[in-house]
């Protein structure tokens, strides 16, 4: 983990992250996804007390496997109306040729693009092989409370198979 530049992206993520609103997306692929919820939660100073929220989940689709994975939306604008909608303050955004192969990874790297004045760099990183890691928080949601209600909602376990709750 260490060079993927997570460790790092964890430790600036804790000292920018909102007490009213505790959350970050990880936009990353399935393998920077993991390494990056278990480095978020080992920074966890009093556990559980944020919400690592997996952008394959937010923002991908699909069956219970990685290998059924769908995007949920087919636009950059979408994506940004969903990280608004769920007030979200922090996205760690991991970039490079293994994240392309999750779609809303590329619409997260084109919202930035599109909204560069909601987008806000606090930390880059990476492992000088064309990865890079980056953390931002999103302007005009850092100031707003976060929607528990939805966003334990979204983190709660999922039945295996059909992708309802139990």
């Amino acid at each position: 983990m260490r060079q993927l530049g997570l460790m790092v992206a964890a430790k600036e993520s804790w000292a920018n992250l909102p007490v009213r609103n505790p959350a970050v997306l990880i936009a990353c692929d399935q393998d920077w996804e993991a390494a990056a919820v278990a480095e978020l939660a080992l920074n966890d100073p009093h556990p559980p007390s944020m919400f690592a929220i997996r952008g394959s989940r937010l923002l991908g689709g699909g069956g219970y496997n990685n290998s059924q994975y769908l995007p949920r939306f087919k636009t950059d604008e979408e994506v940004m109306a969903e990280i608004d909608a769920y007030r979200i303050p922090l996205v760690l955004l991991c970039t490079g040729a293994q994240a392309a192969r999750w779609e809303h990874v590329n619409q997260v790297a084109g919202a930035v693009a599109r909204y560069p004045g909601r987008w806000q760099r606090i930390w880059q990183g990476g492992n000088g092989n064309g990865h890079l890691v980056t953390l931002y928080r999103i302007v005009g949601n850092e100031t707003k409370d976060a929607d528990l209600r939805r966003l334990v909602e979204l983190s709660a376990p999922r039945a295996l198979g059909g992708g309802g709750r139990p």
